[in-house]
């Protein structure tokens, strides 16, 4: 998932972000090690972050978590651009988060949001959510923020190759014997993997599903 959230990341950036003047405040929530800072000050963002701890650089001003009071050092604050990617599914209290992220907005700022849909569990136990684009449009909706753009990433070869990397066939050590199943199911998952990740593919075989990997929305503040 991660270089198709990457390109969807950088492309609605890009649409959607591109219009601010030069030294606009932009706030990155949950920022840990800053990957996306490089991008956001190329674009002309004066960067601002905000996590629930210091990273490695010593780079976060701002201490604490978003569904919480907010830092002293963050209420006076308002911000262009605030992007929040894959970090919801790990804060519990979506209300207080979505008010506190909509006060920091100012009046025709935008807000990013990313949020796994199908991916494996992480940063545990603090794994809350798989959110759908239902419940971004909820929220959002709830809070008086315009939906810019609300997409799905992942179609059915991204979905079965996310699965499939995510699991493993083994035998009972009390049972070694099934290996012989084991075995060759085991090879059948590196075979399908090797095939699903063959471009050309795609082309001449169709998986469609409901299924999909994440969401990515764009939401604008209007007053």
């Amino acid at each position: 998932m991660a270089p198709l959230l990457a390109d969807a990341i950088e492309t609605s950036l890009n649409e959607h972000a591109s219009h601010y003047a030069q030294a606009s405040q932009c706030l990155d929530v949950g920022c840990g090690e800053q990957p996306l800072r490089t991008k956001l000050e190329s674009m002309g963002f004066a960067y601002s972050s905000l996590d629930l701890e210091q990273n490695s650089a010593a780079g976060v001003e701002h201490i604490g978590t978003i569904d919480k009071a907010l830092p002293l050092t963050l209420q006076a604050s308002g911000f262009d651009l605030i992007v929040c990617t894959e970090v919801l599914e790990h804060v519990a209290n979506w209300p207080i988060a979505f008010a506190n992220l909509t006060t920091l907005l100012k009046a025709g700022g935008r807000l990013l949001i990313t949020c796994p849909h199908i991916w494996v569990p992480h940063e545990e136990p603090h794994d809350y959510f798989r959110p759908t684009s239902w419940a971004l449009d909820h929220f959002a909706k709830q809070n008086e923020l315009n939906i810019v753009s609300l997409k799905r990433l992942g179609d059915g070869y991204d979905v079965l190759g996310t699965v499939l990397a995510a699991v493993r066939i083994t035998a009972p050590r009390k049972q070694p014997w099934m290996w012989l199943i084991a075995g060759p199911l085991s090879l059948i998952r590196k075979l399908a993997l090797a095939i699903l990740s063959l471009r050309p593919v795609r082309h001449v075989l169709n998986l469609p599903t409901r299924l999909y990997l994440s969401t990515v929305a764009v939401l604008e503040k209007s007053r």
